[in-house]
């Protein structure tokens, strides 16, 4: 076992040992096998398991949890890094915040382990796909919608007061509540709707192979640079023959094959 495995192992045992049970009531025996097979070092059976769940089950946010879990243990820290970034846009609670903190977790590991050819600029692992996405991005759907509502639903009865209460004193309530919650209330609508504007507009793919190239052409025989495992990239479009063409931060274009990259 590897240095960075013997140090993150225990975080992401904490997070399988507290997951809930995900499958129907009627079906316990697959996702039990699952865990057996997780605790008893099967990872590559228990990989397995839990693909059938999730094929069986949809895009379960714990089964990608799991499943993230599963590749971090076989040591394909890029697929992890996709199972934990679909965990945390899909999931919500507990599962987000676990997969938040494993994708923190997994991002450290990729560091570590690819170290020297970071130190010597071969690859690099800079997110930054602009000032609109990283605005828009930096807040889940899961956090902005609530805070809307809670913002909307007083400026909504403090509109209905001053405009309809027959009293001056509820009258001025409501003018009161309209003048402070309008500008938080306007500032929530923006990252709410930019976020779905964003999420509508702008796809992303995360490289899942320690051997990725970005190609200058859509052919598994053109040249190419290398790009960091479980980097995030700007997917532009996808080529019939088998290839996505990606973006990378500096602003550098070109063709990453589709068993390479996966879009999230």
């Amino acid at each position: 076992m590897t240095r960075w495995t013997r140090r993150l192992l225990p975080i992401v045992l904490i997070s399988l040992l507290a997951l809930p049970a995900v499958v129907r009531a009627d079906e316990p025996s697959d996702y039990s096998r699952a865990n057996q097979d997780y605790f008893a070092g099967r990872y590559s059976e228990a990989a397995r398991r839990y693909e059938a769940l999730l094929q069986e089950h949809g895009e379960v946010p714990a089964l990608l949890l799991n499943l993230g879990n599963c590749r971090f243990q076989l040591g394909e820290l890029g697929l992890a890094t996709w199972y934990f970034r679909r965990a945390l846009k899909l999931g919500e609670g507990e599962v987000a915040g676990r997969a938040e903190s494993n994708l923190r977790a997994t991002r450290q590991a990729l560091l570590e382990l690819n170290r020297k050819r970071l130190d010597k600029g071969i690859i690099s692992y800079d997110e930054s796909h602009g000032v609109w996405p990283a605005l828009f991005t930096y807040l889940p759907l899961g956090t902005t919608l609530p805070i809307l509502l809670a913002l909307l639903l007083p400026l909504v009865a403090g509109a209905f007061l001053w405009t309809f209460a027959g009293h001056v004193g509820r009258r001025l309530l409501g003018r009161l509540i309209v003048l402070t919650l309008l500008l938080p209330s306007a500032l929530a609508a923006t990252l709410f709707f930019g976020r779905v504007a964003v999420e509508h507009s702008v796809r992303l793919a995360t490289v899942i192979s320690a051997q990725a190239l970005l190609r200058d052409a859509p052919d598994p025989a053109a040249s190419g640079i290398p790009v960091a495992e479980g980097l995030e990239v700007r997917l532009l479009a996808d080529d019939p023959s088998g290839f996505h063409r990606v973006a990378l931060s500096d602003g550098r274009t070109g063709y990453l094959a589709t068993s390479d990259g996966r879009p999230h």
